[in-house]
């Protein structure tokens, strides 16, 4: 009886496919080839000027969008103009307390001072 079994097994195992090594470490491609990824970064002070721009000529939702995208992005200093915008409640942008803390505190995160006055918000 022990005897089938091991005709068996090894029938079975004669007959599984080879699927090549078993991790990619062993494999003859993955050696001595090091993996970098590039992360782009964002241009800031691109995004900084657009928004800048936006909201001199007074289009200040199109400025808020720029601001919050390079705070999104971890430009500090976006994040703060981002909830003075919420805070001045400028054309076009609802004064929205709970926003400019939300962007307030981003601000800080990413470490821009945030004045006395502006942490009540």
């Amino acid at each position: 009886m022990d005897a089938a079994v091991i005709l068996v097994s090894l029938a079975t195992t004669a007959m599984t496919p080879s699927f090549g090594p078993a991790t990619a470490a062993e494999s003859p491609a993955f050696q001595d080839k090091p993996t970098t990824v590039a992360m782009a970064q964002p241009d800031f002070d691109d995004l900084m000027r657009r928004a800048q721009t936006l909201e001199q000529t007074g289009n200040y939702r199109d400025a808020l969008a720029a601001y919050k995208t390079a705070g999104q992005a971890g430009h500090g200093p976006a994040s703060k103009r981002a909830a003075e915008l919420y805070i001045k409640n400028a054309p076009g942008i609802p004064r929205d307390y709970l926003s400019s803390v939300r962007w307030f505190s981003m601000a800080r995160a990413q470490g821009v001072e945030v004045d006395a006055m502006e942490k009540r918000f």
